[in-house]
């Protein structure tokens, strides 16, 4: 049976996250990102989670 993870704050800041957004990009699909492309996926991160301050467990769209 699968375990509940506690529920944790993880605060990431904005250039961390487009850093990781970048690395995750060429990593699984072979290719660089354009900058609108990082930048829309950023906008996106930082409504979900507020900039990164209502973010937990590293999850990026704070889906449950």
């Amino acid at each position: 049976m699968p375990q509940r993870l506690e529920a944790a704050k993880t605060l990431v800041t904005p250039q961390e996250m487009l850093t990781a957004l970048g690395t995750a990009w060429t990593t699984y699909l072979n290719s660089q990102p354009t900058e609108q492309q990082l930048c829309l996926l950023l906008a996106q991160w930082s409504f979900e989670t507020g900039w990164g301050r209502y973010m937990w467990n590293y999850n990026i769209g704070n889906v449950k």
